[in-house]
């Protein structure tokens, strides 16, 4: 029978008042109701990948914006210095070679920039120099943004592991909703109900005492 046989029969039907029985199970109920659980895990998760994605593209701006944050606190406490250091070696017809690093403390109350001036004798000596103050806007505006983008990156990827731990659960959860349905369907009649008492804990442990071991 064609698709276009099949559909004038129904049409058919439908018009006459005619029933048409469709046959359904415990088994095909409980695998729709799995696989739409399924299938709206797996849009979870491909959701939540898209906004780790885009969090942490935003979390690598926020690193970006902090460190040139930092570096422009540093060129501020230091870079005067620097560049005297480097003008002076120049006058004296030398060469110095220069290393300025800027740090903000875990409190965010206090940045510090160090400075280090290299000789040139070429023994590896060096002069340092460093400075503290308080860390500018920008610096502790950078500094909460990255915090805030790396503690949504830890939630979000921990939703994604509980949404797969519950994918492996369906096996599980499927083989209980088939074990509910039938156990309504049997709990209508007295020999169902019979059976059921039968079938208890105790009978399906000592069946499987009795299975051979591996």
């Amino acid at each position: 029978m064609t698709e276009q046989n099949a559909l004038s029969l129904s049409d058919q039907a439908a018009k006459t008042g005619v029933q048409v029985k469709v046959d359904i199970n415990a088994d095909a109920i409980v695998t729709v109701a799995v696989s739409k659980a399924e299938k709206a895990m797996n849009a979870t998760i491909a959701e939540k990948a898209k906004e780790i994605k885009a969090a942490e593209l935003a979390k690598k701006t926020a690193e970006k914006n902090l460190a040139d944050a930092l570096e422009a606190h540093g060129k501020d406490l230091l870079g005067a210095a620097e560049t005297a250091f480097k003008d002076a070696a120049k006058l004296a017809g030398g060469s110095i070679k220069t290393e300025l690093t800027v740090a903000v403390a875990a409190t965010v109350k206090e940045v510090e920039a160090t400075l280090r001036v290299h000789a040139s004798s070429g023994y590896g000596g060096y002069t340092q120099f460093q400075k503290t103050c308080e860390p500018s806007e920008a610096v502790v505006t950078s500094v909460a943004e990255a915090k805030r983008l790396e503690e949504a990156l830890v939630a979000l990827r921990a939703e994604v592991v509980a949404v797969r731990r519950r994918l492996t659960n369906l096996p599980s959860l499927e083989r209980s909703f088939k074990a509910r349905i039938i156990e309504g369907q049997l709990g209508k009649t007295d020999a169902g109900r019979e059976l059921l008492d039968q079938l208890g804990l105790d009978t399906i442990e000592a069946e499987v005492l009795r299975l051979p071991s591996l």
